[in-house]
């Protein structure tokens, strides 16, 4: 059994470290143990980078049951408002990682791309077979192929715009399906929940930690 709490405790230390995030650095809070050899042993969470830099963070330290507790504050604060967290949830699944006017913007960016490699592959075609100045064969074709690498630059964010709005979408959804299966209140830790429902947790100088959830809901304790 004894064994058993220490795999437990030590997958807890990892998802804290994935997720705790220092509000001054934005770097990751890490696991530290303080007087490890007295009887004043004691495990706390700060930030990797406090004492990096010459101007060193102002966040605290929290001991891990402080971190726990204050989760279970915003998660009950949370499903206190439930049905509205859903149906904000799904507003902005609906609207914001909308890619309808994408889908048509980047139809239209490879579209062009199309024709100018048409244009270019007439331009060369009528370069080998007429004869004209090479320097201002050399103007087209850079003024070609700006064309081409311009429609291609924008296709190319409306592809990552597209790819993000679609795995925030997924994202979204999977918090949704979650949370409904969640009880209101949870009178105990659950690690399930930190991991499947909360996106980070910011440590901020006063000591209050703001929990940013997977539906972009944050709460502050």
């Amino acid at each position: 059994m004894a064994r058993r709490k220490k795999l437990g405790r030590a997958y807890s230390d990892k998802a804290f470290h994935s997720k705790l995030i220092c509000g001054d650095c934005g770097g990751f809070y890490g696991r530290k143990v303080w007087h490890s050899t007295d009887e004043y042993r004691s495990v706390i969470f700060q930030c990797n980078q406090k004492f990096k830099y010459e101007n060193r963070c102002q966040t605290p330290t929290h001991t891990e049951d402080e971190i726990k507790q204050r989760f279970l504050t915003a998660y009950n604060d949370l499903m206190g408002n439930r049905s509205t967290v859903l149906a904000d949830c799904e507003l902005i699944r609906q609207t914001l990682c909308d890619t309808t006017a994408l889908d048509a913007e980047m139809q239209q960016e490879q579209d062009e791309m199309a024709v100018v490699s048409e244009l270019m592959q007439a331009h060369i075609k009528k370069n080998a077979s007429v004869a004209q100045s090479q320097e201002a064969y050399a103007l087209e074709t850079e003024r070609i192929e700006k064309r081409y690498n311009a429609a291609l630059e924008r296709y190319t964010t409306l592809e990552k715009e597209i790819e993000m709005r679609m795995r925030k979408s997924n994202e979204i959804s999977a918090f949704i399906t979650t949370l409904k299966k969640q009880p209101l209140t949870v009178p105990e830790w659950n690690e399930r929940l930190w991991i499947t429902l909360l996106d980070i947790a910011i440590v901020q100088r006063d000591g209050s930690i703001v929990f940013r959830f997977k539906s972009g809901r944050e709460i502050t304790d």
